[in-house]
Formats: C-alpha cells, sequence, structure tokens
C-alpha cells in the first residue's frame, strides 16, 4: 500500500485458517494495516493505492486505490 505515492510500513497479523466445517477447498486470512496519528494527513486531498502479487512476487492479482479529503479542522466533516 502506499499513501500518495509512499509506501507505507504496514503491520501483518497472523495467517489463520477460515473454521468452516467442510469448506473446500480450505480458507486462510490475514490483515494488513497501520494506526496513524491524526498528525500525520494534511488537510487536502490524499491517494491510497493498493497493489496485491502472486507468492512469485510478479504476477499482479489485485490494484486498486481510492482517493480522500481530510478536513481543516472546524470545517468540513471536523465540525
Amino acid at each position: 500500500m502506499t499513501l500518495d505515492g509512499v509506501p507505507l510500513g504496514l503491520e501483518q497479523t497472523a495467517v489463520k485458517r477460515f473454521l468452516r466445517v467442510g469448506a473446500s477447498p480450505e480458507a486462510y486470512d490475514s490483515q494488513w494495516g497501520l494506526v496513524m496519528a491524526p498528525s500525520d494527513l494534511t488537510v487536502g486531498s490524499h491517494t491510497l493505492d493498493v497493489v496485491a502479487t502472486n507468492a512469485a512476487g510478479t504476477v499482479v492479482e489485485y490494484a486498486d486505490g481510492i482517493t480522500f479529503f481530510v478536513d481543516a479542522p472546524g470545517t468540513g466533516a471536523c465540525l
């Protein structure tokens, strides 16, 4: 994941198997994220992008992004 083109130092949870009785094929999951302080984002527009690759690290499995806006204190959603 990148924020405004800068890679984020993400943390990852443990890989765990879904507990679905009789599930075929078995499914596994893990989460990635980063807790940020309010001061980590400036007022204005930001873009968060994510790209996932296969185990070899070469084939893009998923690529997407969002643009969001941070309002100044006392304005917009920060009232």
